[in-house]
């Protein structure tokens, strides 16, 4: 093809191929106002090339197919504590009893009726299945069919919408984190009580904290004032805290304009003789 007119070079297509497949080509319409062609790397989602890009498309059959799950759970909006408690139940982390084996040791600790693994724990037991529905997208997660914590998550979130995604995957969060915690206080032999309302209740509370945090923390947001200070009565709060421990400490100090609105933080870390002289 001639770039400078954008038009098939017939006669280099006439040395290059038969008669039949020359003039396929040649039919093919040039787009004659398209702009200049520009190199692409095709397998980054920018275009560009970069060692690593290159280093991960040759070594593609040693990884595991990319599941956007994973990346669903890293989401910005989900507080970072809440995405790896996911993580790790998703991806069977969490030291739940079918992996100690045992006879006794692996019966569910709310249910009593079946074996624990993730599934069953974070889903299919009884009372986490009351939980479910309970929660701001009610669910009947015995209509979903999986084999694993991962099949269920992947198949309740597939058809929502990201704002619905979101609040799925902190309510998620929120239920993995209560259950977990109250199943340990009974497995490591704490005298509780269990009942459906006050574990509800526990993950309700978790799942405002959340959403309420994670949005304060992203909009970074201070509230105004739009009044200047009484006299005798400075603007600017410096807030601090530090902690020390075996000759070694640590330091944070937050300072905040109320009128301006501007802040800023500090922190150090370092060693020691003792507690007055870290906190000098």
């Amino acid at each position: 093809m001639f770039r400078s007119n954008k038009t098939w070079n017939l006669g280099f297509l006439e040395f290059l191929l038969c008669c039949e497949l020359r003039g396929l080509i040649s039919s093919i319409q040039i787009n004659t106002h398209a702009e200049k062609d520009v190199i692409i790397w095709k397998n980054s989602d920018a275009g560009a090339f970069s060692v690593k890009g290159a280093f991960l498309n040759n070594q593609m059959n040693r990884f595991a197919e990319k599941k956007e799950l994973w990346k669903w759970l890293w989401d910005s909006k989900i507080h970072p504590r809440q995405s790896m408690m996911l993580w790790r139940a998703i991806a069977g982390a969490l030291p739940t009893s079918d992996k100690f084996g045992g006879c006794n040791s692996n019966d569910c600790s709310f249910c009593w009726s079946e074996s624990e693994n993730p599934l069953h724990l974070f889903v299919r037991c009884s009372m986490v299945r009351a939980l479910w529905f309970g929660g701001p997208l009610p669910i009947k997660t015995e209509l979903i069919s999986s084999n694993t914590l991962f099949e269920f998550t992947c198949s309740a979130v597939v058809n929502l919408d990201v704002s619905s995604r979101h609040t799925f995957l902190v309510w998620f969060a929120s239920i993995l984190e209560t259950v977990w915690l109250w199943r340990n206080r009974i497995h490591h032999g704490s005298h509780v009580q269990v009942s459906l309302d006050t574990l509800l209740l526990d993950v309700k509370k978790r799942f405002i904290e959340m959403s309420e945090i994670k949005q304060a923390y992203c909009e970074k947001t201070i509230p105004t004032f739009h009044c200047n200070p009484s006299p005798g009565v400075v603007s600017k709060v410096i807030a601090t805290d530090g902690s020390f421990k075996e000759g070694n400490f640590g330091g944070a100090m937050v300072a905040i304009d109320r009128v301006t609105n501007h802040w800023f933080i500090r922190t150090t870390s370092g060693k020691q003789d003792s507690p007055i002289a870290a906190e000098l």
